[in-house]
């Protein structure tokens, strides 16, 4: 581990959870960090470094997530609208297959 790279992970997690908290009224999960959820519910996210999974609608990511995150960072955004659509997180490839499903594939390195 080189120095400062422990104390840069938890100066991000503090610094866009309380961006989050402050902006959308977006908290962290006490017992699960990595989890936050809107206060109203429509919006959760799974924080893992600086990549963010999230489950809102079309509305909220277009009308309040994305230009509230790019008044602050510079963000790439790929979402899931319809079946077929797919996204890469946490090195996996997620599809989406219907209204209430989702296929994760997850890429494996052997070594051997």
């Amino acid at each position: 581990m080189l120095p400062g790279q422990r104390d840069g992970a938890m100066l991000w997690h503090e610094s866009i959870t309380n961006f989050l908290l402050k902006e959308m009224d977006i908290g962290c999960c006490e017992a699960y960090p990595a989890l936050l959820r809107s206060s109203c519910g429509n919006c959760i996210m799974l924080l893992h470094v600086d990549d963010i999974l999230s489950l809102c609608t079309a509305r909220f990511l277009d009308e309040v997530l994305q230009p509230t995150l790019e008044s602050k960072y510079k963000v790439s955004i790929e979402a899931m609208r319809r079946p077929g659509d797919e996204l890469t997180f946490l090195k996996g490839r997620h599809v989406m297959a219907d209204e209430a499903s989702m296929l994760i594939e997850l890429s494996m390195c052997l070594t051997g």
